[in-house]
């Protein structure tokens, strides 16, 4: 155990729960997705608008599954680095982990 997995106060009792993970992957990919959906809505707007060829009715728009990547990636980071604020201060936040 490192320094960031001992646990503290009322946590000590049963046990650590939850295991400092480093947020930097999950991050860069949040990151990438963000950056990309932003440069496929500008292409979008720069080719036409609805009238763009990513946009056409025989196939799911590419900016919408983009989009939901965004969230889930950046979901995924959020619940991280959650998890990691409890390492650091077990029993001191006021909604669980699970509530990300």
């Amino acid at each position: 155990m490192d320094a960031y997995n001992v646990p503290v106060g009322p946590a000590a009792a049963r046990g650590p729960r939850y295991r400092f993970r480093d947020p930097n992957g999950p991050a860069l990919i949040a990151q990438s997705l963000i950056a990309t959906s932003a440069l496929t809505d500008v292409y979008v707007i720069a080719t036409g608008g609805k009238d763009s060829p990513w946009l056409s009715e025989d196939m799911v728009p590419f900016p919408a599954v983009l989009q939901v990547a965004c969230w889930i990636s950046f979901l995924v980071w959020f619940h991280r680095v959650r998890c990691n604020a409890e390492v650091l201060a077990p029993g001191s936040h006021k909604y669980s982990p699970n509530m990300t």
